[in-house]
């Protein structure tokens, strides 16, 4: 990976990061309700948003935002299974 691809990714990390911190202002720790499967269905959620429009021009959510938006949900079930606070196995 070239500095330049590294400085690219490392600045989407930061996006993500702030994304994530500002939600929890909103949501605090909602997302930990339904624990793992709670977390995988809004990533097949995305990936049906994805897959629906994979060749029309969205209005309200780009694929960029609904790939972020699943990059997130993956970092937050790491983060739940990495933790004691949901079901180990699914």
């Amino acid at each position: 990976m070239t500095k330049e691809e590294t400085k690219k990714f490392e600045d989407l990390l930061i996006e993500i990061r702030d994304i994530r911190i500002n939600k929890s202002k909103d949501y605090g720790n909602s997302w930990k309700v339904f624990g793992i499967m709670g977390i995988i269905y809004q990533i097949g959620s995305k990936f049906i948003r994805i897959w629906n429009l994979r060749d029309k021009d969205p209005k309200n959510e780009s694929l960029r935002d609904s790939f972020r938006d699943m990059s997130i949900y993956a970092l937050m079930a790491i983060q739940l299974l990495d933790s004691n606070e949901t079901e180990s196995k699914i």
